[in-house]
């Protein structure tokens, strides 16, 4: 078994309701949080400042020998994640493609709130249309 931690980062405390997620599903993995609430928030910042924190970020969480990255800030994950995840050699995971692939089947409506970045990359509708075409 790999003893490596899980990091997860998001912009503040939002992202403990993945690391408890996680825990549920993965009770012995060990957990590594930043909550970077001294920079909230990401959204409205332009983009090469969400990258400076989200490379930032990764970089560290990769130093601390994650086996795999987790973004639960939707900002990193619709804007940033390509190039978090071409920039690491540890996988790192998006927040958006989970939540929608839970819910989109569930719901017939979804509300979504979220920073102006997120809503410009527009990455949640798109995969709410893959899912369903006709909302």
């Amino acid at each position: 078994m790999d003893k490596r931690p899980i990091g997860v980062f998001d912009t503040g405390v939002g992202g403990l309701t993945v690391v408890k997620e996680v825990l549920k599903r993965l009770p012995n993995e060990q957990i590594i949080y930043i909550g970077d609430a001294a920079r909230a928030p990401y959204g409205s910042k332009p983009f090469r400042v969400i990258n400076e924190y989200a490379l930032e970020i990764t970089h560290f969480l990769v130093s601390k020998d994650g086996k795999v990255i987790v973004s639960a800030c939707n900002t990193i994950s619709s804007t940033r994640h390509k190039l978090l995840s071409k920039s690491s050699k540890t996988p790192v995971l998006d927040i958006i493609k989970p939540v929608i692939d839970e819910f989109a089947e569930i719901y017939a409506k979804v509300g979504i709130m979220a920073t102006e970045a997120t809503v410009k990359m527009g990455a949640h509708e798109k995969l709410l249309l893959k899912k369903n075409p006709n909302i």
